[in-house]
């Protein structure tokens, strides 16, 4: 019984062991959209953001200003709009405020 446990023991340190041992993985999508950004003239694109650069939650061409059914959106539909433009910032830092801040109460 005392080998058991000895055994069990030592087997709850080995698995603390290789879950501190692990390092997150680098953020492979954002790493491969900056390299294939990187040539890009960012002071001939308009505006800070850049559809292209950010990650697609949501498609942004039914948002044009004009209302329609498709265009009709709820509060998890906001947010994955906001997330798509929040990601796309290209050029400088981003003066957004971050979807965890705009969900906390004031």
């Amino acid at each position: 019984m005392k080998q058991l446990f000895t055994f069990l023991a030592l087997c709850w340190l080995w698995g603390c062991a290789t879950v501190y041992a692990q390092t997150p993985p680098p953020d492979s999508l954002r790493q491969h959209l900056d390299h294939l950004f990187a040539q890009v003239d960012k002071t001939q694109v308009p505006a800070p953001f850049l559809e292209e650069y950010g990650l697609r939650f949501l498609p942004l061409d039914v948002f044009n200003g004009t209302l329609t059914d498709s265009s009709l959106t709820n509060m998890q539909a906001w947010r994955m709009a906001y997330a798509s433009v929040f990601t796309s910032f290209i050029t400088g830092s981003n003066g957004l405020p971050t979807l965890g801040d705009l969900n906390t109460p004031a």
